[in-house]
C-alpha cells in the first residue's frame, strides 16, 4: 500500500493525494508442479483538490490500474524447457521491454535458443492492444552450467521485427556479451537497425548501428578496481517505483563516456571516484566528477555511512549535487537509515534559485521469520517551486 501527497505550494493550481496499492505474486513450480505465476499490478486514484476564485473546493477523482506483469508458466523441472502466456518481460531479449504474448526458451549445459511473438501494451492505458505486433528470437552460448569454478561468460545474439498496423516500425539485430572473472569483467551490448523500404529511404542506409553499451572492471590488486564505459543508447525503459533528485539527475546524465577507480579496505570501507563526459542534462555537453565514500557495518549497531559529492559543468550550466545517508541494524531482523541531499546550478555567474532542490527520507524495514516483511518509507522533497511528500508502506507475505 502507497499514500503519495504533491502540493505545490502556495498560489499553485491544487493538491493531489494519491492512495495506491501494488500486488506482487511470485510462485514458480507450485505444489510440486511445472507451473508458476507471476503477477505485478499496481493501482491508484489520483484526487486533486482545487480553489477557484471564491475559495469554493472541488475534487476531480482519476482512478488507473496497470499490469506490469501477468504470466502463466510451464516449467518443468531440470528440463531447461519454459513457456510463458501473458504480459512479460524477454529473459535473454532486455531490449524488447514488456509484451503481452507468448515465449519458449529451452537452456541447456552450454547453450540456450528462444523465440516470442506478441503485441505491445497501449502507450496510455497499458491496456491490450494489436496496433503494434513484435516477433523475436536468439540463440546464446554460455560457460557450462556444471557449477565448477572459473569465468563465467556467455554470448547472445537475437532478431526482433515490429510492425506498426502492418508497416515496418523497427528491425533490428541484438547482440550481447558478457565476461566475468576474478581480475575482469566485460560487458557489451549492440542494436544494429535493418532499414528496409520507407526506413531505408529516411535513413539513407540500409543497417545503422545504434544503442550501443559496453562496461569494462579491471581488478588491479583485490582492494583497487579500474572501471570504464560507453554508454549511447537511446531510451532505456526504466520502472522507478522512487524518484528523488539524485537518481533523476543520474538518469540525465546517462548517456556518455565515463572512468574511474575504486577503494575497498576490509569488509567495512569503501571509497570510489569517476570522471564522465556525458551529452545529458540540459543537452549540451557536459563534464563531471564524482567522488564517493562510505562505511558499512560498523559496531554492535551495524553503523553506516554513505557520502556522494558531484560537480558537473557544461555550456549553459555548471552545479553540484551532494547526498548521503545513514544507517543501523541493531537487530538481525531490523533496518533503520536516513538520508537525503541538494542540488544547485549556477548559469552563467549566477546562481539559479530556481533550480535549487533538497530532499531527505527516512527508511524502516522489518522481518518476522522468513516469511512476514514491513517496509516503511517517508520522503520529502522542496525546491523553490514546488514540494512533495512521498509516504510508502509495504507488507509481504512470502510462502
Amino acid at each position: 500500500m502507497r499514500y503519495l501527497t504533491i502540493d505545490p505550494g502556495i498560489g499553485a493550481a491544487g493538491v493531489i493525494r494519491q492512495p495506491a496499492l501494488d500486488l506482487r505474486l511470485d510462485g514458480h513450480r507450485v505444489n510440486g508442479s511445472p507451473f508458476g505465476i507471476t503477477v505485478d499490478a499496481r493501482a491508484h486514484r489520483d484526487r486533486t483538490v482545487r480553489r477557484d476564485s471564491s475559495g469554493i473546493r472541488t475534487y476531480e477523482p482519476t482512478s488507473i490500474t496497470r499490469v506490469y506483469q501477468s504470466v502463466l508458466e510451464y516449467n518443468p523441472s531440470a528440463s531447461g524447457l519454459r513457456v510463458a502466456a501473458g504480459r512479460q518481460f524477454s529473459p535473454a531479449l532486455s531490449t524488447i521491454g514488456i509484451f503481452d504474448g507468448l515465449a519458449i526458451d529451452a537452456d541447456h549445459s552450454r547453450w540456450a535458443i528462444g523465440a516470442l511473438a506478441g503485441t505491445q501494451p497501449e502507450p496510455t492505458s497499458f491496456g491490450l492492444s494489436s496496433d503494434i505486433r513484435e516477433y523475436g528470437s536468439y540463440v546464446q552460448v554460455h560457460n557450462a552450467s556444471s557449477g565448477a569454478p572459473g569465468a563465467i561468460w556467455s554470448a547472445t545474439l537475437g532478431g526482433i521485427g515490429s510492425y506498426a498496423r502492418g508497416e515496418i516500425d523497427r528491425e533490428f539485430v541484438y547482440f550481447q556479451s558478457s565476461y566475468n572473472a576474478r581480475v575482469i569483467s566485460l560487458y557489451a551490448a549492440q542494436e544494429l537497425d535493418l532499414n528496409r523500404g520507407w526506413k531505408r529511404d529516411a535513413e539513407g542506409a540500409s543497417t545503422v548501428p545504434t544503442s550501443t553499451f559496453a562496461l569494462m572492471r579491471i581488478s588491479v590488486v583485490p582492494a583497487v578496481t579500474l572501471n570504464a564505459g560507453f554508454d549511447n543508447r537511446r531510451s532505456v525503459r526504466l520502472y522507478r517505483d522512487r524518484l528523488t533528485p539524485e537518481i533523476e539527475f543520474d538518469d540525465s546524465f546517462r548517456r556518455g563516456v565515463w572512468g574511474g577507480a575504486s577503494l575497498t579496505l576490509g569488509s567495512h570501507l569503501h571509497a570510489s571516484a569517476d570522471a564522465r563526459r556525458s551529452g545529458g542534462g540540459s543537452g549540451d555537453a557536459t563534464e563531471s566528477v564524482t567522488g564517493i565514500i562510505g562505511l558499512s557495518r560498523v559496531t554492535a549497531l551495524q553503523f553506516g555511512f554513505h557520502a556522494r559529492t558531484t560537480s558537473y559543468t557544461g555550456a549553459l550550466a555548471q552545479g553540484r549535487l551532494m547526498a548521503g545517508s545513514v544507517d543501523i541494524s541493531p537487530f538481525s531482523l531490523f533496518h533503520l537509515e536516513a538520508g537525503g541531499g541538494a542540488r544547485r546550478d549556477r548559469r552563467g555567474f549566477v546562481a539559479d534559485d530556481g533550480s535549487a532542490v533538497t530532499w531527505w527520507e527516512v527508511n524502516a524495514d522489518v522481518g518476522v521469520g522468513r516469511s512476514v516483511y514491513l517496509l516503511t518509507s517517508l520522503y520529502r522533497e522542496r525546491g523553490a517551486d514546488a514540494r512533495s511528500s512521498q509516504m510508502y508502506v509495504a507488507l509481504s507475505y512470502r510462502f
